[in-house]
């Protein structure tokens, strides 16, 4: 068997050199920043107005145990509060009490990172095993799964117990795995006297 045979050069070596640079362009795609300007800066960000300004440092603020996954922010009955997905667990943290412990609302969090969204004073959080709601539920300000405090529709009413049928109401609630079905009763009721 001929062995296989390679023709061609090698690729050609090039170099750029930026002498003359004109500082950080935040105002423009990355791709389109002119060649004497950079549009990465890690110790500058964008202010107001597009202005390059010095990224400010950074201090500890609170140290928990274990990874954690998210940190999420909403105002529930009237009051900020930073919800932290931390380890296997999730914790209520008062922003500007840090001197104060975290408290602990909910101890099954699935080791992964978490997604959120505040919708009419509570905080909605998606674990990717579970959704889960913060915020007054019942009276009280606590963590409960959606699918526990979902409403539960009345899907169909008047339906014959023996065909079916019926009359719909209300659309299925896809958060959660309960209905409701109203039936009627086709049989007469006994005489007790």
């Amino acid at each position: 068997m001929e062995r296989a045979k390679i023709s061609g050069k090698s690729p050609a070596i090039a170099a750029v050199v930026y002498d003359r640079l004109k500082g950080v362009d935040f105002s423009t795609d990355p791709g389109l920043v002119a060649a004497e300007r950079s549009p990465f800066a890690p110790n500058l960000v964008s202010g107001t107005g597009g202005y390059p300004e010095k990224r400010p440092g950074w201090r500890t603020v609170k140290q928990m145990e274990g990874a954690v996954y998210g940190m999420f922010s909403a105002r529930v009955k009237g009051e900020e509060v930073f919800v932290v997905h931390c380890g296997t667990k999730l914790y209520r943290w008062l922003p500007y009490q840090p001197e104060k412990n975290a408290e602990v609302l909910y101890e099954q969090m699935p080791e992964q990172y978490s997604q959120y969204f505040a919708y009419k004073d509570k905080l909605y959080i998606l674990t990717g095993r579970e959704y889960l709601a913060y915020g007054e539920i019942d009276g009280a300000v606590q963590v409960k799964r959606v699918a526990d405090i979902a409403k539960v529709p009345t899907i169909v009413i008047s339906a014959n117990p023996e065909t079916g049928g019926g009359t719909l109401l209300e659309d299925a609630n896809l958060l959660s795995a309960k209905r409701k079905v109203g039936y009627y009763s086709n049989r007469s009721i006994p005489q007790l006297f």
